[in-house]
């Protein structure tokens, strides 16, 4: 007969909140988990091999599993999406709108 755990049992077995594993379900993602009741109930074992399906460094780990690395983050400021450099401007409605200078830009003439 399968084992069944109730999100708090697991809280206190596992190093895993509650309320992380609520909000994984209410994104679909997390482990499977089985709503007889108004509480959501996890297999045992359906619970484990989630947890051993995201290993993290260490050991044997397959090549194809690994990350890529992060590509550098272009700045928002200064990146168009043409990838010239136009400054700080936001686009509003199709329009290219400069931005107010700050109180202590050397732009702002009331100093």
């Amino acid at each position: 007969m399968a084992i069944y755990l109730t999100r708090a049992q697991i809280e206190e077995q596992y190093p895993i909140s509650k309320r992380l594993l609520e909000k994984l379900a209410s994104l679909g993602g997390g482990p499977r988990f089985y709503m007889p009741a108004k509480i959501a109930l996890y297999r045992l074992d359906e619970f484990e091999a989630w947890i051993e399906s995201a290993p993290c460094g260490g050991g044997d780990i397959d090549a194809n599993a690994r990350r890529r690395p992060q590509q550098g983050r272009k700045n928002r400021a200064t990146s168009a999406s043409d990838g010239s450099k136009e400054g700080p401007r936001s686009e509003r409605n199709g329009r290219t709108k400069s931005l107010c200078p700050s109180a202590f830009s050397r732009l702002n003439t009331k100093l």
